[in-house]
């Protein structure tokens, strides 16, 4: 049984989660099967990507005190600009590729067409221009 706190209708809401041997399938990383559980699986999502990120800056700081040649140590210490580079390089792919494969729906074109054209009419007939 899950309880969620609803902060903005101030009320508790009890909702059975599928679960794993006793875990609810959220705390595992699984599928939203509920839609109330959402709230666990994000905080899950932060807590995993903070702790990563907390990993990664440990070995990193552990590789800088290690006893290093110079070009080691300096490729070492840049190795989290190449990395926010590279992050950044397929932050852009990704956005791009996105766009690029966005359909296109021409029936909704249409009606986008016709409320522009039914709003134009509205405000005239209200001497609006």
């Amino acid at each position: 049984m899950c309880v969620h706190y609803n902060i903005t209708r101030l009320s508790v809401l009890e909702v059975d989660c599928p679960q794993f041997l006793g875990v609810p399938l959220e705390f595992l990383g699984g599928p939203d099967a509920c839609g109330p559980c959402t709230e666990h699986s994000l905080m899950l999502r932060i807590y995993r990507f903070a702790g990563g990120l907390l990993g990664l800056i440990a070995v990193w700081i552990a590789a800088l005190r290690s006893d290093l040649q110079p070009d080691q140590y300096l490729a070492v210490l840049l190795a989290p600009v190449f990395l926010l580079a590279l992050f950044g390089l397929y932050s852009v792919t990704s956005l791009v590729y996105g766009v690029i494969t966005f359909r296109t729906v021409p029936e909704e074109a249409t009606a986008l067409r016709q409320d522009i054209a039914d709003a134009r009419k509205d405000l005239q007939a209200h001497n609006i221009s």
